[in-house]
C-alpha cells in the first residue's frame, strides 16, 4: 500500500528523533457528497452499527467555497485486508448494503456512479519521545498520528500551533529554548489522547462481538453519568490536562490567545 498521509512525512525521520509507526488492521472507505435536505439530523454525527465490525458514519462537513449546499462525509468501516474484495464487489452491493443500515444513504449515495469516488483511508498511530531537535518541530499528525475514534486530529493540531506561537514568543528569542518547552509540555497531553485512541478504536471497529456488547450497555448510561460525561466532554473538546483527569485548559486564555493568533 503506498505511503500517504501520517506514513508519508518524511521529516520524522529526518530530524534524528526514533519514532514508532503501528497500523491499524481497519480503516473505511469514505465520500463527501451533498446531503440531503430531507434527512433528520443532518447538524449531528449518525453513526450505525452493528456489533464491532458494522460502522457506517454520516458526519456534517458543511459547505464547499462558494457554495450553499450543506455536505456529509459517509464512512464505512472496512478492513484493510478486504478492501480488494470490497472493490471487486462492485458499488452497487455496497450501495445495497449501505441502505440496510440506514435508508438515508439512498439520497447521499445518489451521486456516486464509481468506485474511484470512494477513498480508502487506513490507520497508523505515531509515537514519538519528544517532537523537537535543532531547529525543527514535528506538529499535527507529524508528531501524534492516531486513529480517529477521538477525532481529534484538527483539534491536537489546533491546540500545537497555539502552544508553539505561546512557546515562541515567551522564548526572547531563544528558539532553542521555544522547541523544548513545546515538545515538554505537549508530550503528555498527546501520549494521553493516544492512550485513549488507541484504548478505543477496537471498541468500534474490531472483530470482537463481546466488546461490541459492553459498549452497548454502557456507552449510553456513561454518557448520561455526570462525572464521566464531563470526562468525555473534556476530552473530545481537547482540553484535557496531560494525564490528570478533570483538569482542562482554562477556557478564558485558551479563547483570548486564538483570537489574538486570528
Amino acid at each position: 500500500m503506498p505511503r500517504t498521509g501520517a506514513r508519508a512525512s518524511t521529516l520524522r525521520p529526518q530530524l534524528g528523533i526514533p519514532f514508532l509507526e503501528r497500523s491499524y488492521p481497519f480503516g473505511c472507505v469514505w465520500t463527501i457528497q451533498p446531503d440531503d435536505p430531507a434527512r433528520e439530523g443532518r447538524d449531528l454525527l449518525t453513526q450505525v452499527y452493528d456489533g464491532c465490525p458494522t460502522m457506517l458514519g454520516l458526519l456534517p462537513t458543511g459547505r464547499p467555497w462558494g457554495s450553499d449546499v450543506e455536505h456529509v462525509s459517509m464512512f464505512w468501516s472496512l478492513p484493510v485486508e478486504e478492501h480488494a474484495a470490497f472493490v471487486a464487489r462492485g458499488l452497487g452491493a455496497f450501495k445495497e448494503e449501505l441502505a440496510r443500515c440506514d435508508p438515508a444513504t439512498e439520497a447521499i449515495m445518489a451521486p456516486v456512479t464509481r468506485m474511484e469516488q470512494l477513498v480508502f483511508a487506513s490507520y497508523t498511530d505515531v509515537m514519538m519521545p519528544r517532537f523537537a531537535a535543532e531547529g525543527a518541530v514535528c506538529i499535527g499528525d507529524a508528531a501524534h498520528a492516531m486513529s480517529p475514534q477521538l477525532g481529534q486530529g484538527a483539534n491536537l493540531a489546533l491546540v500545537d500551533a497555539w502552544k508553539l506561537a505561546l512557546a515562541v514568543e515567551d522564548s526572547g528569542g531563544d528558539v532553542a529554548r521555544a522547541l523544548a518547552r513545546y515538545s515538554s509540555e505537549r508530550r503528555w497531553r498527546t501520549w494521553f489522547y493516544q492512550a485513549n485512541s488507541q484504548l478505543l478504536t477496537p471498541v468500534f471497529q474490531s472483530r470482537s462481538k463481546l466488546i461490541g456488547a459492553a459498549r452497548d450497555a454502557l456507552m449510553g448510561p456513561l454518557c448520561r453519568f455526570g462525572p464521566t460525561r464531563q470526562q468525555m466532554l473534556t476530552t473530545l473538546a481537547g482540553a484535557q490536562n496531560n494525564l490528570i483527569p478533570w483538569s482542562t485548559i482554562p477556557t478564558e486564555e485558551f479563547t483570548h490567545h486564538m483570537s489574538h493568533m486570528a
